[in-house]
C-alpha cells in the first residue's frame, strides 16, 4: 500500500523528482530508491516513452539492473534501444539464462544479431585492447565477427537462433560453444542439431576441438596444424581461454600462398614484392631486380673468361 502511494506521488511530481532542485523532489527520489525493483517497475508502466528514458537513466546501476529484470519484454526492448553498448551488455549479462533465451524470441532478427554479439563483445574487446598483434601472429588475421552458442542452450533454442540469425555458410558446419564468461568449451557440428533431441543441452553433446590456436601464435605454425588435422576452421583464444575469433580455410590458403612465395624469393635471392606484377610499376620491378640481374651478368662474364683462358 505504501509503495503504491509513493509511486502515485512520484508520478504526479515527476518533473521535480528529475530536477532534484527541491526538498520534495529529493525526498521522493530517496523514497523511490527504497522500493523493491518490482514496485519501481510499476512506475515505468505508467510513463510514456519521453518520461521513461530520463527516469531509467537516472537510476543507480545496481537498482537499474533489478528494475530491468522486472520489465516486460516490450519494455526491455525499448529500454535497450536508447542505451549504449556498454549499458546493454551489462543489463543482458544480468539476466538469468532461461529468461535471456526467452527474451531472444521477442526480438527482431536484427536486434537478435546485435544483442547476441554484445553478450561476449565486452570480453573480447577487453582482451583485444590489451594486445598488440604482430602481423605474423594469429591475432593479426583472425575473424572476430563469429556467432557462438552458449553451452546451456538447448538444441531447440540453438536451431531457432541459427534460423533467425543465419550466420555465414562457412561456419555452419562447425559452431563453437562457450560459457557465460565467453570461454571456449568446445564445438558442435551442424548434424548434431539435427540428430539430437530438441531438449538436449549443448553441454551434453559438445565435442573437444582437435586444435585451438593461441592469439599470439605464429600464423604459419597454425596453418601447418590446420593442414595436419584437415580443419576448415580453427578457434582462437586469448587469456584464460576466452574465445576471440576463428581462422578460416580461405585465410589458410592465403597464408600458405604468402609463405610459399616468400620461400621462393629467398631461394632465388630476391626480395618479395608487396603487390602483384600487374599492380607493380616497371620502374619498381627494375630497381628491385636489377641487382640480381647485374650479379648474374658478372658471374656469366667471369665464367666465360675462365673457360676461354
Amino acid at each position: 500500500m505504501m509503495a503504491h502511494k509513493t509511486i502515485e506521488t512520484v508520478r504526479q511530481h515527476l518533473d521535480e523528482l528529475l530536477a532534484q532542485d527541491s526538498v520534495l523532489g529529493a525526498s521522493l527520489w530517496n523514497e523511490l530508491l527504497k522500493l523493491h525493483p518490482a514496485d519501481i517497475a510499476q512506475l515505468f508502466a505508467m510513463l510514456d516513452e519521453d518520461e521513461f528514458r530520463p527516469v531509467f537513466l537516472a537510476l543507480p546501476e545496481g537498482i537499474r539492473k533489478g528494475v530491468f529484470l522486472e520489465f516486460s519484454d516490450p519494455q526491455k526492448v525499448f529500454c535497450l534501444s536508447f542505451l549504449d553498448d556498454h549499458a546493454r551488455t551489462s543489463l543482458l549479462g544480468s539476466m538469468p539464462l532461461d529468461e535471456l533465451t526467452d527474451f531472444f524470441d521477442s526480438l527482431s532478427d536484427e536486434e537478435l544479431k546485435r544483442y547476441l554479439k554484445l553478450l561476449h563483445r565486452k570480453d573480447r574487446e577487453q582482451v583485444l585492447s590489451l594486445m598488440q598483434f604482430n602481423p605474423e601472429s594469429v591475432g593479426g588475421i583472425m575473424d572476430t565477427n563469429v556467432l557462438t552458442l552458449m553451452q546451456d542452450f538447448t538444441v531447440e533454442k540453438s536451431v531457432h537462433i541459427l534460423q533467425r540469425v543465419q550466420p555465414r555458410r562457412e561456419l555452419h558446419q562447425q559452431i563453437y560453444v562457450t560459457n557465460r564468461e565467453n570461454q571456449l568449451v568446445g564445438r558442435i557440428n551442424l548434424e548434431d542439431l539435427v540428430l539430437k533431441g530438441p531438449k538436449t543441452r549443448l553441454a551434453d553433446i559438445v565435442r573437444q576441438n582437435e586444435f585451438v590456436a593461441q592469439v599470439m601464435q605464429d600464423r604459419e605454425e597454425v596453418a601447418k596444424q590446420m593442414m595436419h588435422y584437415s580443419l576448415t576452421t580453427v578457434p582462437v583464444v586469448g587469456n584464460d581461454g576466452v574465445f576471440l575469433g576463428v581462422i578460416e580455410s580461405q585465410t589458410l590458403v592465403e597464408i600458405i600462398e604468402e609463405e610459399a612465395s616468400e620461400d621462393i624469393y629467398r631461394i632465388s635471392a630476391l626480395s618479395p614484392i608487396k603487390h602483384t606484377y600487374f599492380e607493380t610499376s616497371f620502374t619498381r620491378l627494375l630497381l628491385q631486380r636489377s641487382s640480381i640481374l647485374m650479379m648474374l651478368l658478372v658471374l656469366q662474364s667471369l665464367s666465360t673468361m675462365i673457360l676461354e683462358y
